[in-house]
């Protein structure tokens, strides 16, 4: 599953939207692999059930620390918390991104910064 936490006001985010988000490929990835759910923690009033403990939508961001927008949540198959990504991200390295989560790197050791251009 991945959660697209974002801002209204938030140009990145909007970015992430049009360009990223309505790739043909990201949203085949999507189609076929993920859960998606859009989470706007400022205007969104929904209890959020998680491990066994209910918050409200601001409350649920800063417990996962999000600090900036758009921050993208990725959780395994079980619902775990898995990792977090921020910031914009083109539709190529956001597929890379995917197929990160998809095939479980992150169990292998393999670094989601290698992938993001960081060390």
């Amino acid at each position: 599953m991945m959660v697209d936490v974002y801002a209204d006001w938030c140009q990145p985010c909007k970015l992430l939207d049009k360009n990223t988000f309505q790739s043909q490929g990201i949203k085949e990835i999507f189609k076929k692999s993920f859960v998606t759910v859009k989470l706007n923690p400022e205007t969104q009033k929904e209890k959020i059930s998680f491990e066994g403990k209910n918050y409200g939508a601001m409350d649920f961001a800063g417990h996962l620390g999000i600090e900036g927008y758009p921050t993208m949540l990725f959780f395994d198959k079980d619902g775990h918390y898995v990792n977090a990504v921020v910031g914009y991200i083109p539709p190529e390295e956001f597929e890379m991104v995917l197929d990160f989560f998809l095939k479980e790197k992150y169990k292998t050791g393999e670094s989601l910064q290698k992938i993001l251009g960081g060390s």
